[in-house]
This record gives structure tokens, sequence and C-alpha cells, in this order.
């Protein structure tokens, strides 16, 4: 076990504090850990652009979690790329610190399992027969640090099945002791069966067996599997079965453009009703499945005219049963209550909404018995903040914590939407990001998202902020094929690379210029992942609008990412979707590549990739790079070891922004 992870004691003992400040642990664990003030902003200094290593840090906690005896917190604290779990009294000011993060190991996700057990899912980052790659384990130990158990063996050298391994399916509420997760039977198989599993021992029982081509299981309210989800080749089959596990059957079949037109989102009380998500309307929207049927007839439960629902499940307090989806996205500027069903769950969203204006305020915990909740909350100029409520006959909502200090939000301008209309008529929004005063046209930084079928939200943003902070105009383009805006909108950018999703971000800049935001000879292009490359297909098909292009973990080369991501369980059938066919559109995809194109880019490119890239790997930087440089380009290229395909905030999100700062001051000038 110390080779992933090592307990520790309550830092209230002197010795133990010693020994974790050797390790740079104890900085993690200050005094005030949950404040309910940050701490004041620098008066004096409040108009002076902070540093980059303001920008560059992580959340001083994330995934705060409620027990479900409502009596203790748990979150990950976070210090310069380094994680902790830590645990505290929901009524007291001691934390302890649960488990310390090691190199080459994230912790992903926390739960509650029981009052006096936490679960860790991690990822490991390991190499096998020479292949570097993620693994999945799923660990259990007490809040005090004590009682830490391996839940899941390693994957087996083959590895088909490290994606799979320890995935939670049901927290199984009433019982302290097991909680339901998959696991595959047969090593180098992905697909997996359902076990009970001792949170405590270790030991597991079969309670649903593996099927073939099924990678993922549901149940419902009352812990009996239901719903699996079936890929063969590109179709993806969802089957249910009765509450008595008989009459398996397939509900749904779905393949091409609509593999993800019908998503299972759970089981109400009633075992016969299914809650999926599906459109009305050219909008995804909650529905009612009654399973007596043979042939499902969705019932429309609940939607949102203009705007997509979906996102994590909220379930009722101390139950299986499905209350709602926590909405995700521009959905949230619906309120606390989009998306939940549950009469006095949304009653009280509405509460919450009410106490917290203007805010995009979110359900995250309940205790067993709905008393007590934790609310995080953001908006504005303030990007994360969790909240304690308690219900009953004294009703309140205190404040636990802010993510951030007040010394970066004083500085925060935040974000408003803008609308333009694309050359085909199409209307697109996207998010603005001014520096203070700015009242004439200057430098502008387009900034197209990740993805691509996701979108720029609402929230704060620590990039465009910090260039923002720079003297620099940000606009983030929520072109086609984003999230949110309804069904044909995220259609019509499925295998769109480099086209029309293109077009949007040229006649984006086009806008800003007309709109007197962006003088158009200082104007450059970046974005991370999908988002970095179109800023060097921008590059490559506009040189004359953009001054320099900017790529975090950019792809360069769709026919070695198609070919790379069929490595992976579902992966080949998802690039087909999105991208394209590797050998029946190879020809278009080679011309939809910004490597077969680097001699038309004939600005500065800054290529930026974490070595342990394991989405798309460094060699598309590099091969980028290389093709620049053999064609006479201008490239810096960096390459951080130990990141992967996300921000990883501290050192690396330092180097990033302090590296970005000096190209954009040298090829864009200072902004302005």
């Amino acid at each position: 076990m110390s080779r992933f992870f090592s307990c520790g004691p309550s830092l209230t003992r002197r010795d133990s504090l010693g020994r974790m400040t050797a390790l740079g642990v104890a900085a993690m664990l200050p005094p005030g850990l949950w404040p309910t003030r940050a701490g004041a902003a620098d008066a004096t200094g409040a108009m002076q652009p902070l540093p980059v290593a303001a920008f560059a840090e992580p959340p001083r906690m994330s995934q705060l979690a409620l027990s479900p005896d409502g009596r203790q917190l748990a979150g990950l604290v976070h210090l310069d790329g380094v994680s902790a779990l830590v645990s505290r009294p929901v009524d007291g000011d001691r934390p302890v610190l649960v488990l310390r993060q090691l190199p080459g190991v994230a912790m992903a996700h926390i739960a509650w399992s029981g009052p006096d057990r936490l679960l860790v899912q991690t990822r490991v980052l390991m190499r096998r027969q020479g292949v570097s790659r993620e693994e999945w384990r799923l660990l259990s130990v007490r809040p005090d640090g004590s009682g830490l158990k391996l839940l899941t063996p390693p994957a087996s050298q083959g590895g088909s099945d490290a994606q799979i391994q320890g995935r939670i399916v049901d927290l199984l509420p009433e019982d302290d002791r097991h909680v339901l997760v998959e696991r595959p039977p047969v090593p180098d198989r992905p697909e997996p069966a359902v076990v009970r599993l001792d949170v405590v021992e270790g030991g597991f029982v079969e309670v649903h067996p593996a099927q073939r081509q099924v990678l993922r299981w549901m149940t419902d309210a009352q812990h009996r599997v239901r719903i699996g989800w079936r890929q063969v080749d590109g179709r993806l089959e969802i089957l249910g079965c009765d509450p008595d596990g008989g009459r398996w059957r397939t509900l749904w079949a779905l393949e091409g453009a609509e593999v993800d037109a019908v998503q299972p989102l759970g089981f109400d009380d009633d075992p016969w009703t299914l809650r999926v998500l599906a459109e009305h309307q050219d909008h995804m929207a909650v529905f009612d499945v009654d399973l007596h049927q043979e042939t499902p007839q969705p019932r429309l439960l609940q939607a949102q005219p203009g705007f997509d629902l979906g996102g994590e499940p909220l379930h009722r307090p101390g139950s299986s049963a499905l209350a709602g989806v926590l909405s995700s996205g521009r959905a949230r500027r619906l309120g606390a209550a989009a998306g939940v069903w549950d009469a006095p769950l949304q009653a009280l969203a509405r509460e919450i909404d009410a106490a917290l204006p203007e805010r995009f305020n979110r359900l995250t915990a309940f205790s067993a018995d709905g008393l007590r909740y934790l609310v995080h909350s953001s908006g504005g100029t303030q990007p994360g903040e969790y909240y304690l409520g308690e219900r009953g006959d004294a009703p309140a909502l205190t404040l636990l914590l802010q993510q951030y200090p007040d010394r970066l939000t004083a500085h925060l301008v935040g974000k408003r939407p803008v609308e333009f209309v694309a050359r085909d008529g199409l209307r697109i929004e996207a998010l603005l990001t001014r520096p203070p005063g700015r009242t004439v046209p200057g430098s502008l930084v387009l900034m197209p998202h990740g993805g691509p079928q996701a979108e720029s939200g609402d929230e704060i943003d620590l990039w465009s902020e910090f260039l923002a902070s720079r003297g620099h105009t940000v606009l983030e383009v929520n072109f086609r094929g984003s999230t949110g805006r309804g069904r044909s909108f995220l259609l019509a950018g499925l295998r769109r690379w480099g086209r029309e999703m293109q077009d949007d971000l040229s006649d984006a800049a086009d806008w800003a210029v007309a709109q007197g935001l962006a003088d158009p000879h200082r104007i450059a292009i970046a974005g991370a992942s999908y988002g970095g490359y179109a800023a060097l297909m921008g590059a490559a098909q506009a040189p004359q609008r953009y001054r320099c292009a900017i790529s975090f973990a950019g792809v360069s080369d769709l026919p070695g990412l198609i070919l790379h991501a069929s490595r992976f369980i579902g992966g080949e059938a998802a690039t087909e979707r999105m991208i394209g066919r590797y050998w029946g559109d190879r020809e278009a995809l080679r011309q939809a590549s910004p490597l077969r194109q680097a001699d038309r880019i004939r600005v500065p490119v800054l290529l930026v990739h974490g070595a342990d890239d394991r989405v798309v790997p460094a060699s598309q930087s590099r091969d980028m790079a290389e093709a620049l440089r053999a064609s006479g380009g201008r490239v810096q290229h960096v390459e951080q070891p130990g990141v992967g395909h996300q921000w990883v905030m501290g050192r690396p999100m330092r180097q990033f922004l302090a590296v970005q700062e000096a190209f954009l001051a040298e090829h864009l000038g200072p902004g302005s």
C-alpha cells in the first residue's frame, strides 16, 4: 500500500506535525482550513496585476463531502500539484490528514460509505510491457486515517480491464459495510460483473454476472441490476429487465449520430419507472419510461424550453431513488431547481437561490435524514464557495470555505455572454472577458474550448482571467458542436473538424473587430485539446487573421488520434462518430490535420504538451513542432514531464502561463 498512499494521523499531535512539515504537507492544513472568509484583500495593491502564481494555484479544497450521519466533512486539499484527503467534524475545527497523494497517483473521486468509512477512486500511472497507461484503483479508509484497504487488485498485464475495475455502481446507502462495484471476472477482458464488496475487509460476492460486450451496469432504487450498456461495433444497445431479473431485452438500439439520443439516468422508488434523458423540441429533457411495456414509450417529466437538461444525478436523502439531475453548463442559468422534480428538494433549491442570489448554486450532498446538506456556490467574480445548510426548526445556510483567497477574487473581472451570427445564419454564443476599464479596440485572444462536445461556461476561468489581467480581451466561443444548445446544434459539429466549426471561429474574430472589441492586427488564437487543434487550424487556414497561435495538448494529426483512441474501450467508435472513419475518410482527415498543413502556417506557434498525456499523445505536438521547423516556421515547443491531458495547477500551470505571457508580449504586443 505504501507505494500509492500513506496515512496521516491528526495534525494536533506535535510529533506528527513535525514529520508532515518535512514532507511538505503541513502547509496544506493551515489552522483556518475551513475559514468563513478567506482573508482580506490587499487594498493598497488592488490595481496592481497579480503575479502569475496567483492564477496557477489550484482551489484550496474540492469535492467536499458530508457523511451520511451529517457529523463529518471530507474533501481534497490541493497545494502545488499535490493533493491530500482530509476530514473534520462538522462542529469542529481540527482537520485530520487521512491520505496523502504520492507521485503517479491522482485521487479522482471520494465518497462516504457509511459514517465511518471513505471510498477513494484513484488513477495510477503505470508502465506495463513498456507501455505507459492509467489504471483505476478503489481504496477505503476511516476518516481518522486508519484502516486503509486496497479494494481492487492491479489490472492484468494485457490491461483492457484497467478502465473498468472498481467503478462504483451503487453506494447502498442503507448498508454501511458494502457497496456494489463493477469488477471484470476474467483477466484482460473488459466486461464487468457486479459484485457486493466489503469496504472493510475487501471480500466480495458476485451479484450479477458479466455479459459479453456489456461494459456498464445500473441498479434501481432497490439495488437490483436492471440496465446494461452493450457496445456492438458502432452500435449501442441499452438493455433492461424486469424487477425480478427476468425478461432481459433491448430497450433501445442506437448507432451513428444517435448513440447518445437516449441516456438512462436512474430509477424512481417505483421499480418499473426508469428515467432517461431524450430529445424534446430539439433539447434534452427528462422522461419516464414504463418498463411494463415491451417497446418503451417515454412520457415527458420535465423540460426547460431552449435549454438542455442533464448532469450528475441527485438522489433523495438516504436513498438511491432519483430526485433530479444537477444542471450543468448553460442550464445553470435557470437556477438550482432546474432539473429537480422532487417537490421538497425543488422547494429547498429555490430557497437557496433566494438566499444566494445571482449565483450558480448546486446541492451536492445530504445527510441520510436530510437535515443537513452542502451547497457549492459560484458566479460573478466568485469562483467557488461551500455552504453548510441546516433544515428543521432553525434553518440556516453557513459559509464553510472559499476555494480561492480574496487576494485573487478581488482582481477577477468575470465574463458576460454575447452572441453573433455565423456566415450561414446560425446564431453562436460566446463569453467575453475584458480587462478592467477597456473601452477601445485592443489585443484579443480568441479561445475555442476543448471537447469538442463540451462548452465554455459562465463560471470563472482562470486562464481567461490571467490574460485579461495582462490587458488582453478574451472571447470564448461555443462553436457549433458545443453542448447545451440543443440537439441540432450539437450534431452540426459531428465530423466537421476544420470546416464549419472552424468557420465559426473566424466569424467570431470578425464580429469582435466589427464590435470595436479587437484591433484586427492584434488577434491571437489559443486553446487546449480540441481548442489547441482549432488554434493550429486557424493559423493554417487564415494566417492573415491571427498574429500567433497557442496550443496546449492540441491535436495535429487526426488519423493518428483515431488510431490511438482505438486502443481504449469505446475509443474507436467515439472518434469515428466525432471525427471520421480511419480508412473511409482518410484523405479528408489528412486535409483537416494541421500536421499536413504546416507549410501554410506563417505565424509564430507555441506548443505546450504534457509528456504523460494518454488522451492526445505528446507525439502530436512533437511531430507538429518538427513539421513547422522543417517548413521554416517559427515554433516554441514545451513538453511538461509528469503532466497528462488535464491542467495541472501549481508548477506546470505557472510554467504554461509564464511562457504564454512572454510569447504574447513578443508576438501580440503588450495588452492594451
